[in-house]
């Protein structure tokens, strides 16, 4: 079996740095919840709803969002 050797500590890397600004530039820009991720106002009418008296993990994984996404939404929604 290869075992990868870990790199010493303070060992320099190069780095090529087009290709790593290409590849940032390509990543998709923040926002919240995963990306292509849309609200619906059911899921906001759910969220409302149940958010404070059903299990929140429960929640997002029906809803198809992380715990943190809802919990802005949530924020969000009861300014």
């Amino acid at each position: 079996m290869n075992q990868i050797k870990p790199l010493r500590p303070n060992t320099p890397v190069k780095i090529d740095s087009e290709s790593l600004l290409r590849a940032i530039e390509s990543l998709p820009d923040t926002k919240y919840g995963p990306v292509g991720f849309e609200w619906t106002p059911e899921m906001d009418e759910i969220l409302l709803r149940f958010w404070p008296v059903k299990r929140q993990a429960e929640i997002c994984k029906l809803l198809g969002c992380s715990q943190n996404t809802a919990r802005n939404r949530y924020r969000e929604l009861t300014k």
